[in-house]
């Protein structure tokens, strides 16, 4: 199955869990940071909202303070 494929099937409150879970059980900020900046590469342009994504833009400022 191709990779988009599944991605267009998730709705965007399973893509904003699945952007938490990325960070379970990691506990270097900078590998977290690294995933979760990879996430949003990858699923910010299936975030409809500005909240949504200004949501996941201050966690990941929060990461690099």
């Amino acid at each position: 199955m191709p990779k988009d494929t599944l991605s267009s099937d998730i709705n965007l409150g399973a893509l904003k869990q699945l952007y938490y879970l990325i960070g379970k059980d990691i506990s270097s900020k900078d590998i977290l940071y690294k995933r979760l900046e990879q996430f949003m590469v990858e699923h910010m342009p299936k975030l409809n909202t500005n909240e949504d994504k200004l949501e996941l833009f201050e966690n990941m400022q929060l990461l690099r303070k």
